[in-house]
């Protein structure tokens, strides 16, 4: 339905040989047909085109910044268009809530020991009294960490870093090697 809303025609002191040609003060081109009455009939789309038009202006009277429409397509489907078949699986193992679970059943392992170790430590008075048992656990708790920080990045690859929990997992693992170095 083309339905006209009336309203009173504003022309500047412009013939109508120069608005046709340039825009008026609406922001539209054109002239809009005037009727009888002097008022100016804009259809129910042009006025809220202008509407729309008056909104995105910011308070300066330029145009404001531009909308970004999301993505209609999901994460999932995304993958499946560029991610490769080993990807695709080795990303549906990691974020699983089996492996979540298992890899924080592994720190809680890890803090044992380390309170165990220390416990033993402080009853010592040499440099270590770790046994083969307690190095043999940690040296498997950081091969645990740094595979799991390996198959984030190899899935994820740069977007692993998005997440900060891949910078504390990489600074765990440095530190890990870092005192294997020292030791």
């Amino acid at each position: 339905p083309n339905t006209s809303i009336s309203m009173p025609a504003k022309t500047s002191g412009m013939t109508e040989s120069t608005s046709a040609s340039k825009k008026n003060s609406s922001g539209m081109r054109g002239t809009p047909s005037t009727g009888s009455n002097g008022c100016t009939s804009l259809t129910v789309k042009e006025r809220a085109s202008m509407k729309a038009r008056e909104r995105k202006r910011t308070p300066s009277g330029r145009d404001g910044p531009l909308v970004v429409k999301k993505s209609t397509t999901s994460e999932k489907e995304r993958r499946e268009r560029t991610w490769s078949a080993w990807r695709i699986r080795a990303a549906n193992i990691i974020e699983h809530d089996y492996f979540d679970t298992a890899i924080g059943l592994v720190i809680v392992a890890n803090v044992g020991v380390m309170v165990f170790d220390t416990n033993a430590n402080a009853e010592c008075q040499e440099t270590t009294c770790s046994g083969l048992g307690l190095i043999v656990m940690s040296y498997f708790f950081l091969l645990v960490y740094t595979l799991e920080l390996l198959a984030r990045l190899s899935v994820y690859q740069c977007d692993a870093f998005r997440s900060h929990w891949t910078y504390a997992d990489f600074v765990v693992v440095l530190s890990g090697y870092v005192e294997l170095v020292l030791e």
